[in-house]
């Protein structure tokens, strides 16, 4: 049988031998870096030269390929630097995937040569935050990075920002970066005289978001788990005008169109950089205290347990926290223990622990988690209806952790907002009874289970 269907010669097996090896040595040729005479691909528009450079084996594999492959893989520099981008991506990032991706076009463009350092988190914002950055500097920074934005205002306000945002230290890696042959320095010259009312005009706002701006996006990308969706444009939109306004800084949310501001201009800025600056403690004596506030925010993910324990804060202080944890039976001490630990590194605690530098959960600490999650899911129906029963004006009325696992029993959220809307008055049940779902034959009991209405208007406040 063998005799009759194998009909190959001894010449075609051993072609079909090294076929496959010299498919993958033009495979290596072009994708792999360690095959490129000129090392790591430079932006096309900033060669020297204009002549088309060659992707080149090394002897010993030039030996092994035949001559037509080594022609096959002269590639235009154009072509080696978008396959060298192609060659370092995975097929799903779950980084890329919530934190998004610039355009190369729209990267952070810094002339070559220049100093990639930046500044430690005590240092941003300071006039002394990148001391070896020149005026010149400066002026190259802003004449490269004007193409990558809209045309007219659009682009003097990007191209100022992005200017002040590398001034003030938030430069850390090459992350988002292109790094281009310095421009002519006759052609940024007359930039700079061009443009110069309008910078004069610009200057202060771009100072002021160079330093408000990534701590806005963190903030922002911490709770909301993105820096900006165009899809919910109203919502972030919002998130960040809230924010500005809190700083007392309300205009600077019309610096530049949302899609331009909350995700082109400083999405290369890192997040965990972002948030060791709102965090850091000579910051806090600079910052507006609306930052310093902010930069204990539930991640996204974990919020649940930090709105549970804000809750029982407030609650403690009304005198019903007592009498919750009695009623409930859920070891509060769990979550407000978790509590702390989800505030101390949010971005170890973030649905996208990545995007902060941090590695995944481990089992215990993730086991950890998920249990005192399962105790505020118990709580949420209640505490959802005490926020309920609050003013919506206020703050921690808005908080939106609780809303989704309270509406998995929406009765229990109704009677809840009944009895702290009626607390301080004789209708208002005890605690017990409210998780009991019973009224009949149960007396108002303990003022532990009551509250005036002067002390939660205090408390509202």
């Amino acid at each position: 049988m063998s005799g009759v269907f194998n009909t190959t010669t001894e010449n075609e097996e051993e072609t079909q031998r090294t076929a496959p090896r010299e498919r993958r040595t033009l495979l290596a040729a072009l994708f792999d870096p360690l095959y490129t005479e000129a090392g790591p691909p430079i932006d096309p528009d900033s060669s020297s030269g204009s002549e088309p450079s060659a992707l080149t084996m090394s002897n010993e594999n030039a030996e092994e390929a035949p001559a037509a492959a080594q022609a096959v893989i002269r590639l235009d520099p154009t072509v080696v630097a978008l396959l060298a981008e192609i060659n370092g991506q995975d097929c799903y990032d779950a980084k890329i995937a919530a934190v998004g991706k610039l355009s190369s076009d729209h990267y952070l463009m810094l002339p070559n040569g220049f100093d990639i350092a930046g500044a430690f988190p005590s240092e941003v914002g300071l006039s002394t935050a990148m001391p070896s950055m020149t005026e010149a500097d400066y002026c190259q920074i802003y004449h490269l990075n004007k193409p990558v934005f809209e045309a007219g205002d659009a682009q003097i306000k990007g191209a100022l920002l992005r200017a002040e945002l590398v001034k003030a230290g938030w430069l850390m890696d090459r992350y988002e970066v292109k790094v281009v042959a310095p421009a002519d320095a006759d052609a940024v010259e007359k930039t700079m005289l061009d443009d110069l009312n309008k910078i004069k005009e610009f200057i202060a706002d771009a100072k002021t978001l160079a330093l408000l701006l990534p701590l806005a996006a963190e903030h922002t990308f911490r709770t909301m788990g993105h820096h900006y969706l165009s899809s919910l444009s109203s919502e972030y939109t919002a998130k960040y005008a809230k924010y500005f306004a809190a700083c007392v800084q309300p205009n600077l949310a019309n610096y530049l169109p949302p899609e331009i501001l909350y995700h082109r201009a400083a999405h290369w800025v890192s997040l965990a950089k972002a948030l060791a600056v709102s965090r850091d403690e000579e910051q806090a004596l600079m910052l507006p205290n609306a930052v310093i506030v902010r930069s204990t925010a539930g991640p996204s993910g974990s919020a649940v347990i930090t709105t549970t324990e804000a809750i029982l804060k407030a609650l403690a202080q009304t005198g019903l926290k007592a009498a919750l944890v009695e009623a409930s039976g859920v070891d509060i001490a769990k979550i407000e223990s978790m509590s702390a630990k989800v505030k101390e590194n949010p971005g170890k605690y973030h649905t996208i622990p990545t995007a902060y530098g941090e590695t995944l959960l481990s089992a215990r600490d993730k086991a950890e988690l998920d249990a005192a999650k399962e105790m505020a899911y118990l709580l949420a129906p209640v505490l959802q209806g005490f926020l309920d029963s609050l003013p919506r004006n206020a703050d921690l009325p808005q908080a939106k952790a609780l809303v989704k696992h309270a509406d998995t029993n929406p009765l229990l959220r109704k009677r809840a907002k009944l009895f702290f809307k009626e607390v301080g008055s004789t209708k208002a049940a005890n605690m017990k009874e409210l998780f009991a779902g019973d009224k009949r034959g149960i007396d108002v009991v303990g003022n532990t289970d009551k509250v005036s209405a002067e002390a939660l208007q205090d408390e509202e406040e």
